[in-house]
């Protein structure tokens, strides 16, 4: 059993969270409706109360940012929208991407939004795939494919270099791909139910939904999975930092940190 410490509690049904300094920033359903939010905390005063950034969202789940702004995907409204990190215009949401079926994971480089839609299966788009947007929401419905064959449920995604990240959920493995589709190669399989994804320099974190436990494989694909974190409550989102894993707890409507136990 690993060390778990509760970060922030009493949150409203969180779902994704994204680490950027001492911040962490997270995704909550909230009671229903339009009433989903992102709020962030500081990951070292367990004490401090959550900031709101962004409010009147429709079940928010991914969120990665750049320098100014968020990104998040929003699973009820089939968008990505965008709003200023620091806060100070939370229920101004500029579209990044629409006519979607089902956002799943976001991340940004300099010029493109990459993402990933699931939930239909019949082309033509939006369908099964990764793709990518314009991040400055100029053209929001224009979606430029960079992946779709062989996929089942592509869901989470990080970014490392030239390379994409992306799990198959429903296919229990974990995917990489060059950001102009080319290169394509597994990474991971048999993992259950892959529902979220972190990085580091080496390795991608992944988030086991049902087993409650994170595994940890080589970017490279040159290793098994390995366990690193159990005995989680109805884990989702996760990011990491050195040695510890930022998880959300959702039966907990918490945000826990995870010290990782890597075998010898």
């Amino acid at each position: 059993m690993n060390d778990i410490n509760h970060i922030a509690n009493g949150l409203e049904k969180p779902f994704g969270v994204a680490l950027d300094g001492d911040y962490l920033y997270i995704t909550m359903w909230g009671s229903g409706g339009t009433t989903g939010s992102v709020v962030r905390v500081n990951k070292k005063d367990v004490n401090s109360e959550p900031v709101t950034i962004a409010t009147g969202l429709d079940d928010p789940c991914d969120v990665t940012m750049d320098r100014e702004y968020l990104y998040i995907a929003e699973f009820g409204a089939r968008l990505v929208v965008r709003v200023k990190k620091d806060g100070t215009d939370p229920k101004h949401h500029k579209t990044i991407a629409s006519s979607l079926t089902s956002p799943g994971g976001v991340a940004v480089d300099d010029e493109y939004l990459y993402l990933t839609n699931l939930d239909s299966k019949i082309p033509p788009p939006p369908h099964d795939s990764v793709m990518k947007v314009k991040k400055d929401g100029s053209e929001p419905a224009d979606h430029t494919i960079i992946t779709d064959t062989d996929l089942n449920r592509p869901s989470a995604l990080v970014m490392d270099g030239e390379y994409l990240y992306f799990t198959n959920l429903e296919g229990w493995s974990v995917d990489r791909v060059k950001k102009d589709g080319s290169a394509r190669a597994n990474i991971a399989g048999g993992i259950n139910t892959p529902c979220s994804v972190a990085q580091d320099r080496e390795y991608l974190y992944i988030v086991q939904e049902e087993d409650g436990s994170v595994v940890r494989v080589n970017k490279n694909g040159s290793s098994t999975p390995l366990t690193v974190a159990t005995g989680l409550k109805d884990p989702l989102g996760v990011a990491v930092d050195g040695d510890n894993l930022y998880i959300i707890s959702r039966s907990t409507n918490s945000v826990v940190k995870v010290r990782m136990r890597v075998p010898a």
